[in-house]
């Protein structure tokens, strides 16, 4: 005969079963509870204007990217031109915005996917203030032009638009890069260049700041404009996501003056940004080779 204490041990030992086995689920969960956090997305941008201008514009856009993606997207820039597309070739960015040059050049060789471009095209804009006597490009032989920094967009396009006027960049012209195109800019309303190569949105933006109304001298062949690209270790499934976000975003978190940079127009329409393919940048490579054979 079993003794009391054994009598209840085995009488307990049927719910002590019954309370490990209904356990298991809470245990499930609580191992769920702890799983590894999310990966945070790199996204970056090329610094074509002014610091906390691209952070008015671009932080929003990464809250917008994150929230549709359940994922947290961290948006940083460089302090230079040279800097971001050392971090491109690197593929240290998960999302990015940038140039057509560093695009063809750089990005589609890292393993960067095009999705959308700006719905206008790009060129690059020779400007003079109003009172300039300078009336056409051939009135810039022997002038100082101003433009942003030499891997920029804007200074490809620019010293193609000079060739093809006959004008040698460095010998029939004196050719001084700035950091931004406002600097840029800046330096043609003090009189310390002749003239300033710079594209439409950041022209639209200056004028608008500064309530200054700049003259067009010379406009360069137009190509497809600024992109954002996305490398392809992020998931189709995301890339679409992504892809989606960019086509039917408002900006709604950007200031509206620093929404002219996406022009006006378009947002009226209900699109800010397009679809755009690799094949689009051909032209930008034929460009970029017809220049390094000069």
């Amino acid at each position: 005969m079993l003794g009391n204490p054994a009598r209840k041990m085995l009488l307990l030992l049927p719910l002590l079963f019954f309370l490990l086995d209904g356990a298991s689920p809470l245990l499930a969960e609580e191992k769920a509870a702890v799983a590894p956090p999310v990966r945070e997305y790199s996204f970056g941008s090329f610094p074509f204007l002014a610091q906390p201008t691209l952070e008015g514009i671009f932080s929003p856009l990464a809250a917008e990217l994150s929230a549709a993606l359940a994922r947290p997207i961290h948006y940083e820039s460089s302090a230079n031109f040279e800097k971001f597309t050392d971090n491109l070739a690197q593929e240290q960015y998960d999302i990015a915005h940038i140039h057509p040059f560093d695009y063809v050049a750089i990005a589609a060789k890292a393993g960067y996917l095009p999705l959308v471009t700006r719905t206008e095209m790009l060129s690059a804009l020779f400007v003079v203030k109003a009172e300039s006597p300078l009336k056409n490009g051939q009135d810039l032989r022997g002038k100082k032009i101003g433009l942003p920094p030499k891997v920029a967009t804007v200074s490809y396009l620019a010293r193609l638009a000079l060739l093809q006027a006959g004008i040698k960049p460095e010998m029939d012209v004196a050719l001084r890069h700035f950091n931004t195109h406002q600097s840029c800019l800046q330096a043609l309303l003090i009189g310390d260049i002749d003239a300033c190569a710079v594209g439409p949105p950041v022209l639209r933006i200056f004028e608008a700041e500064t309530q200054r109304q700049l003259r067009v001298i010379l406009t360069s062949p137009e190509i497809p404009q600024t992109l954002f690209v996305v490398h392809q270790r992020v998931p189709p499934a995301e890339r679409e996501i992504i892809q989606k976000t960019l086509l039917a975003t408002r900006l709604k978190g950007v200031d509206p003056k620093l929404r002219k940079l996406f022009i006006p127009e378009a947002a009226a329409k209900g699109a800010y940004f397009r679809a755009v393919t690799d094949k689009e940048y051909d032209i930008v490579r034929s460009y970029l080779k017809m220049m390094t054979e000069k």
